[in-house]
């Protein structure tokens, strides 16, 4: 596989068919869940001021409780476990004050945006079931405790988030369990 051919495949949505097994998969996913703003295709710091206009505060990419950026570049294959199970980033002390920017760069659809479950941040958390960081999922280990259940269903909504858009929300919500339902087009989106 040539970088040309990889490139061509990302940009067409066809990824999945030159990544077909799990394990080059996770070396993949190993090589972009970590890239810095100024490996983004885009004006990161552009975003994060327009942001701070709408919710009234000085944003910035930097988090002081972390020594790097984290910038994650995710892809799903159709019908894959290539997702994080349910969960609230807020667990993880680094996560807490910030704000979630789910940014659909490819494949992105009513069948494949980023799943929410709306109102969850407002539960209380000893009325959330979760488990412990480490926990196992599809065989994978995850940081972030997986969410069982709370007061209410963990009832999913895919919100309509366009190329252009964003996804934005508190790190209090429970979201995840992303699936690629589209029948043959991995999604690409970027996390901020």
């Amino acid at each position: 596989l040539t970088l040309e051919q990889a490139a061509n495949a990302f940009l067409q949505g066809t990824y999945h068919k030159i990544v077909a097994s799990d394990e080059i998969h996770r070396q993949v996913v190993r090589r972009t869940a970590n890239y810095r703003h100024s490996d983004m295709p885009v004006d990161v710091r552009a975003i994060y001021a327009r942001l701070g206009t709408h919710v009234r505060a000085t944003l910035s990419e930097n988090n002081p409780k972390l020594e790097k950026e984290i910038v994650t570049l995710r892809l799903s294959r159709p019908g894959s476990f290539d997702f994080n199970p349910p969960h609230r980033d807020s667990y993880l002390d680094f996560y807490r004050g910030t704000l979630n920017v789910w940014l659909p760069l490819l494949g992105c659809s009513e069948n494949s945006t980023l799943p929410v479950v709306p109102g969850s941040h407002l539960w209380p958390e000893d009325q959330v079931e979760r488990g412990v960081s480490g926990n196992l999922f599809n065989g994978l280990r995850f940081n972030v405790p997986i969410v069982f259940s709370g007061p209410a269903p963990l009832a999913f909504v895919r919100p309509k988030v366009a190329l252009g858009q964003a996804l934005v929300f508190t790190p209090n919500i429970v979201h995840g369990a992303a699936i690629n339902l589209a029948p043959d087009t991995t999604r690409m989106s970027m996390e901020l």
